[in-house]
């Protein structure tokens, strides 16, 4: 982001593809897997390992997305997000976090992965 310091950003879209899921379900039960996933600006430096698995909030939530099949794309607009950073905010970086399905009756999981993540962004000299 230093290259960017001081120059009018225009545009900054994020574009996400879902490639493979993995869906693992307890049977007979009401479990439902959701296909959304959340976008969070960390706040700090990302923490080392073990984070806990439930309530946990690395930073701030920017938006939420959902993507249904393979190969689908999201394009998330994150204007605000790099020209904070260009005007010389903190850059800690990005997650996404899909939320966690905690069925009355058993908890379930879906585990995604993004084959292409992509900041595509314009400025002014």
């Amino acid at each position: 982001m230093n290259a960017l310091e001081g120059k009018e950003i225009v545009e900054a879209v994020l574009m996400i593809r879902l490639g493979d899921s993995i869906e693992l379900t307890p049977g007979a039960t009401n479990a439902e897997l959701s296909s959304q996933c959340d976008i969070y600006r960390l706040n700090g430096a990302w923490q080392a390992s073990p984070q806990p698995l439930y309530d946990f909030y690395p930073g701030t939530l920017l938006k939420s997305f959902s993507l249904y099949g393979e190969n689908e794309t999201a394009h998330i607009d994150l204007l605000d997000v790099v020209q904070d950073w260009a005007a010389g905010q903190a850059n800690h970086g990005l997650m996404l976090r899909g939320p966690v399905n905690r069925s009355q009756y058993a908890k379930s999981v879906c585990v995604k992965y993004y084959h292409s993540v992509k900041l595509i962004g314009w400025y002014l000299e």
